[in-house]
């Protein structure tokens, strides 16, 4: 069950009204730390071309810090 939709990257914003739109790893990773609790089970799906391996990444190291 998905209560929540991120989205980032610049043709989203416009392709989806459903979620909130990021521009920016660091601003998607943000939020998602925001709103997430320990527990909680989080997709990252994205292709190689929007690089979503770096929100992954930079996720993991924010949430270690918790």
């Amino acid at each position: 069950f998905c209560s929540k939709l991120f989205l980032y990257g610049p043709i989203m914003g416009s392709v989806c009204e459903e979620g909130e739109h990021y521009d920016s790893h660091e601003e998607l990773v943000n939020a998602l730390c925001e709103y997430s609790d320990p527990g909680d089970a989080v997709l990252f799906k994205g292709s190689h071309g929007m690089h979503m391996e770096k929100s992954l990444s930079l996720f993991v190291e924010k949430i270690k810090c918790r």
